[in-house]
């Protein structure tokens, strides 16, 4: 991945992420987290029921923002269809 220094372009040079992207028209790479409070206080718990509802929280705290995220792309650029890579959110715009 290179970043040109006059555009906010960035421009992929792998040739397996540019086949499965090949009719996509943007891509928004994003890392989602809650830090790192939460599992901290999960880790010292003794109670493994504490500890299950600890980590439920979070992985619906994560799924909250995951949607706040595609809602925000939806209505800033208009996209109608969202596909998830393991690391990529890409989308189509209508």
């Amino acid at each position: 991945m290179t970043t040109p220094s006059s555009s906010t372009e960035i421009r992929f040079t792998s040739r397996v992420l540019r086949k499965n992207l090949d009719k996509v028209g943007r891509v928004f790479p994003y890392i989602v987290t809650i830090g790192k409070g939460l599992e901290e206080k999960a880790d010292d718990c003794s109670d493994l029921l504490e500890k299950y509802c600890l980590d439920a929280l979070g992985n619906m705290a994560l799924i909250k923002a995951r949607k706040h995220l595609e809602n925000h792309l939806r209505s800033r650029f208009a996209i109608t269809v969202i596909f998830y890579g393991t690391r990529v959110l890409a989308g189509l715009a209508s």
